[in-house]
């Protein structure tokens, strides 16, 4: 079967701007802890349109790849049905995109779009749902460090020989998680030494870059930062905090146009043909589907405020409809409940192919709690956290009393 991946992924498609409806909720509805600053009682939520009978109809005969990948592109987001779910006991608001009925029932076309694709651990998407954008409480905090899989006791009893929950609490990770979220690969990955050292462009605990720390790294790159008290977001080199720690985010969703200095929304060309491989992969044997690519985890900082929220789509959205990927991401409130202005929008991601290995459950709305991480009475363990063997990640979650 000839398959038409990146010539109508990028195919431009006219799209008609969202029609942008407030959306009155009620005051009780709303997280206990809000994101700060405090949500509004109104979000302007894109407003549903049914898709036209005959585009409907045409979605609905779809019978092989090649006709939902023409079809695709013509989706827009007037044409997803927008839900708003809150998760008080958390403080945690979700603005969830389902797929219309007409396309959500058609196998071929869910499976182009890779939304049913599981993860390492069998998190996946919801049924019909495309994307689902997180607002996270005030409370919540990021720490950057070894990515420790932390739903088995492998990685940690190999790098450390400690078990996951002892590694966990020394690194200094979130009680309570909510997010296990792969940032990249140490130096050298994949080989053959046990020890790999970090990335020259980072700065993690103490370790300090050669490259950072000579200024050598291109104007624009995207970090994501956490900072001693818990804070975390994406900065811009060379804007970005002299303290804390940073890790190159790989693909920039966003970046400034150097002659206009406008933002331009792009998807990057290796993060296409990488998805293409894995996608091919999908469609040669879509009765067995790969188990590691997974939703795709999107960061999205409004640079002013620095209010960030964590976007998640199905993976092979951007290749699809990068229109439609666009307009999610500038047409959903930001956690203060404001639509955003686009041109202060810092959009970046890690490696995507491995940012299914984390734990995202609650992130993909099909949990009602985080995963409690804390040990109550443990002797204190040292970790040397250069021994960073495996991978980056970032821990997003709370602490258990608000600390």
């Amino acid at each position: 079967m000839s398959l038409l991946l990146l010539s109508f992924a990028a195919c431009s498609q006219q799209v008609t701007k969202p029609s942008i409806v407030p959306t009155q909720v009620e005051e009780s509805a709303l997280p206990i802890d809000s994101p700060a600053p405090s949500p509004t009682p109104v979000l302007q939520i894109p407003t549903p349109l049914p898709l036209p009978g005959d585009l409907a109809q045409q979605f609905q005969a779809v019978v092989s790849f090649s006709q939902a990948l023409r079809l695709i592109p013509q989706l827009q987001l007037r044409h997803l049905i927008p839900e708003v779910r809150y998760i008080p006991e958390l403080g945690m608001r979700q603005i969830i995109y389902r797929l219309p009925k007409e396309i959500a029932s058609n196998p071929y076309v869910v499976l182009a779009l890779g939304q049913p694709l599981p993860t390492r651990f069998q998190e996946r998407l919801p049924d019909g749902i495309v994307a689902v954008v997180t607002h996270l409480p005030k409370e919540a905090i990021g720490v950057l460090g070894p990515f420790l899989w932390a739903q088995t006791n492998e990685v940690a009893l190999q790098l450390y020989d400690v078990d996951v929950r002892r590694a966990y609490k020394a690194l200094g990770y979130p009680d309570i998680l909510l997010g296990e979220i792969y940032v990249e690969a140490p130096l050298g990955y994949p080989g053959p030494s046990p020890q790999l050292p970090f990335h020259p462009w980072d700065r993690i605990g103490g370790h300090v870059g050669a490259d950072l720390a000579r200024g050598d790294i291109p104007e624009g790159t995207v970090y994501v930062w956490t900072g001693h008290d818990g804070s975390w977001r994406l900065w811009e080199y060379p804007n970005v905090p002299s303290e804390g720690s940073i890790a190159r985010l790989i693909w920039n969703f966003h970046p400034r146009d150097p002659k206009t200095g406008q933002r331009v929304f792009t998807i990057p060309l290796f993060l296409q043909q990488s998805q293409e491989r894995e996608q091919n992969k999908t469609f040669s044997n879509p009765q067995k589907p790969q188990d590691n690519v997974g939703p795709s985890i999107i960061l999205r900082t409004e640079e002013v405020t620095g209010q960030t929220d964590i976007v998640i789509v199905a993976p092979y959205l951007y290749l699809q409809n990068p229109d439609l990927l666009k307009d999610i991401l500038y047409y959903t409130p930001i956690p203060d409940g404001t639509l955003p202005n686009p041109d202060h929008l810092i959009i970046g991601a890690g490696d995507l192919h491995y940012s299914s290995n984390g734990k995202m459950g609650l992130l993909l709305a099909a949990e009602e709690k985080g995963v409690d991480m804390a040990l109550e009475e443990v002797e204190t363990t040292s970790i040397n956290v250069f021994r960073a063997k495996n991978h980056i990640g970032l821990y997003i979650g709370l602490r258990k009393g608000g600390q």
